[in-house]
Formats: structure tokens, sequence, C-alpha cells
């Protein structure tokens, strides 16, 4: 009877490799629990799908108070043959200012959500308190006797300034947020409001007495107090955005400041699939990419400037009146806030495929048709080409694998049939589980 090796326990009673716990009773790999107790491949849960949440949120509150008060009094009180004048004169004058910027989503580096429908959201929300307060009181009495000549005059002014800047950035990415594959979720969200209080007093005394003589007596009281508080807020500022696949929604929310942004300098690459941009109004370059995507913006689609000029498979969007420069690639729909019954359609042209300048039958010409609302553009109808210099992703986009989403049965199903082969005297010769690489062109995704 054949003797199986027992070296330093390389192998368990059955024969089966066992050194260093690299595998289960039943044989199956196990080595720093890349197996789980099937025996099935569990490394990282790289080949797992895992729903990914990422929330962080900022409150805060900016106060600014200024007080200030003046107080002038003067009196004279004069008997006999004599002369008196007294002045008093008061200033006061308080400046207080201040400033927050609140962030709720802070990336400096890289967040790689991997696979997954993932989530990622931002939000900020701040409250800008400012008060201002002016008091000023002046007090003149003059009092004579006899022949005598008195005069007391006295001035009091106040000011009170109080000023409040706030930032509010749901998410601000300075680095590259990736969300992978799945049907993602990024959302940035900042809101502000605020309360100013001014409160101004005066107040003014004049008193005068005379026997056989002259007594003046004037007081002068001025507050003045003004509280202003000034807000910005940013939905999502800065930094690049990759989607990837799936149905992706990215949302850019920015309410209640002075100035609300929705986007402020973003590039944002929506990858394949039915992508959706709400973006509000801001700057920024958007790429949708390959599938049916749709860009929302806020107010009137009469209010926006379409310009192809010098863009390649894209278009400038412009509104003056809310701070609007967006540059739209590979984008097929687009919806206004206001226009919630109109769906606006942009045909690019494809010069590829050498499209002629008629104007399409659907609009009559190559401008907008704000008349209707339906259709922008002209040329191929077709559906929106791919990027002159993205032909390999094509190739890859278009040849789809064939385990993508069976490849964790794929991997089941070898390790469980497939034993490492060894001989009597030596190590595995080939370790199967611990060295099996997957052809490219069985699962390119994972080179």
């Amino acid at each position: 009877m054949k003797r199986k090796h027992r070296n330093e326990d390389q192998y368990n009673q059955e024969g089966k490799h066992d050194n260093e716990g690299k595998y289960n009773k039943e044989g199956k790999r196990d080595k720093e629990d890349k197996y789980n107790e099937e025996g099935k491949y569990d490394k990282e849960d790289k080949y797992k799908n895992k729903n990914d949440v990422i929330i962080e949120e900022t409150t805060g509150t900016l106060t600014a108070k200024a007080d200030s008060e003046a107080v002038a009094e003067a009196i004279v009180d004069i008997s006999g043959n004599t002369e008196g004048i007294a002045i008093a004169v008061a200033e006061s004058s308080t400046l207080s200012a201040s400033s927050l910027k609140l962030v709720g989503l802070d990336n400096q580096d890289i967040i790689d959500t991997g696979v997954g429908k993932d989530t990622v959201t931002g939000t900020a929300s701040g409250e800008a308190s400012v008060s201002a307060m002016a008091t000023a009181t002046a007090t003149a009495i003059a009092i004579s006797a006899d022949t005598s000549s008195a005069t007391a005059i006295s001035s009091a002014t106040a000011v009170a300034e109080a000023v409040a800047d706030l930032t509010v950035v749901g998410i601000e990415n300075l680095g590259i947020i990736n969300t992978g594959k799945g049907n993602d979720i990024i959302t940035g969200e900042a809101t502000a409001s605020s309360v100013t209080e001014i409160f101004t007093e005066t107040i003014s005394l004049a008193l005068a007495s005379t026997e056989n003589g002259e007594a003046t007596a004037i007081a002068d009281a001025v507050a003045l107090a003004t509280a202003e508080a000034t807000s910005t807020t940013i939905g999502i500022k800065d930094g690049e955005f990759y989607l990837g696949r799936g149905d992706d929604t990215i949302n850019a929310v920015a309410t209640g400041g002075e100035t609300n942004i929705g986007v402020q300098n973003v590039l944002i690459f929506g990858g394949k699939g039915d992508d959706t941009f709400n973006l509000q109004n801001g700057t920024g370059d958007i790429y949708g990419g390959k599938g049916d995507d749709l860009l929302i913006l806020e107010g009137l689609y009469i209010d926006y400037t379409f310009d192809e000029s010098g863009i390649v498979y894209g278009v400038r969007i412009t509104n003056e009146g809310n701070n609007t420069n967006l540059t739209v690639r590979e984008v097929e729909n687009f919806q206004f806030t206001e226009d919630p019954e109109t769906n606006i359609v942009y045909v690019y042209y494809d010069e590829k495929a050498g499209v002629d300048d008629e104007p399409h039958e659907e609009t009559g010409d190559d401008n907008q048709n704000k008349e209707n609302g339906n259709t922008y553009g002209g040329g191929n109808r077709k559906k929106t080409p791919a990027r002159k210099d993205d032909s390999a992703e094509d190739e890859f986009d278009n040849a789809e694998p064939i385990y993508d989403d069976k490849w964790d049965d794929f991997i089941e199903n070898i390790f469980d049939n497939v034993e490492p082969l060894y001989d009597d005297s030596t190590d595995p010769i080939i370790d199967v589980a611990e060295n099996f690489q997957p052809p490219e062109d069985i699962c390119p995704m994972l080179m």
C-alpha cells in the first residue's frame, strides 16, 4: 500500500495538502480566509456585490454681533455777571465681521466604491445670526441768573455694523470620486438661512433756564445700526466624478443662500448607462457617455443658450441669469424645472458618418426650437456616436465578457472540482487555487 506523504503535517489523513492551514477538512483552500466554509472565493469581497453607503453631514451657526454706545453731557450753571459755555461731543463706532465655511463631505484623496449599488452623500446646513445695536445719549443743561449768559451744547453719535459671510458646500471634492459598476447615487446638498436683528436708541435732553440773561442748551443724538448676512450655497464643488457602468444619478442641490450654485468647477463622467445629471445650475464639464442620459437644470428652457461652436459631439449651455456655463457632451435629453412637461431631445452631428447641413425634418432648422421646445440640433438622427478618440473603449464595451456577472459561479466551479497536483515527495507542482489567472478574453474586467 502506498504511503501518503506526512512530512511536517503537510498532508492530512486523506493525503490532501494542509500546510499552514491552506486546506480545510474537505481539502479546499482556506488560507487567510480567502475561501469561506464552502470553499468559495471570498478574498476581500473582490467579486461580491457590496452596496456601499457614505454619508457625511455638517451643521453650524455663524454669529456676528456689534454694540455701540455714545454718551455726551454738557452742563452750565452760572450766577452773576459771568458768561459760560459748555460743549460735549461723544462718538462711538463698532464693526463686527465674521465668516464661516461648512462642508458636508470633504474629499481630498480618492473614493472608490467598487461594485454595487453605492450611495455617496454630503449634506451641509448653516445659519448666520447677525445683530447690531447702537445707543446715543446727549444731554445739555444751561442755567443763568442776573445778567449772566450760559450756553451748553452736547452731541452724541453711535454707529454699530455687523457683517457675516457664510459659505455652505454639500460635497467638496479636491480629489476623485469613482462609484464603479452599479446603479449609484451621488448627492451634494447645501442649505443656508439667516437671522438679522437691528436695534437703535437715541436720547436727547436739553434744558435752558435764565433770569435777566440768555441761556442756550442744544442736545443732538444719532444712532445708526446695520446688520448684513451674505450666504453662498454650493451643492457639489470641484474635482472629478466617475460614475462608471450602470444607471447612475448625481444630484446637486443648493438652497436658501443669497447665491445658490448647483455645481462649481466639476468634471463628471457618466460612463456606460442611462445616467441622470440633476445639477440645478453652475459651471463644469459633463460627459454623458454611452446610454440615454438626462440633464436637469433649473428655470425655463427659453432662458438658456445652446452653442455648438468648437465642441465635438457637445454643446455649451449658458444662462447669465443664474451663472450657468456648462460644457455638455453625449447627453441626449434635457429637462428644465419650470417647464416640467417639456422634454428637450438634443441631436448631435455624426461627423464620422458625414452628415450634410440640411435641417432635420422634425425641427425645420438647426437652431433652438423654443416655440415648441421638443427638439434641438440637426443632422444624423441615430444614437449619439462615441467620441472620436475612444475606439479602444468602443471595442471593450461592445465585446461583452462571457461571464461578467456570473464570474462568482465560474470561480466556484473551478475551485470546487480541481484538486492540486502533487506526488509523494514534493509540494504541489501546480496549485490551481493560488496561481489561477483568468484569461483576459474570458473576464477582461478583472485585468
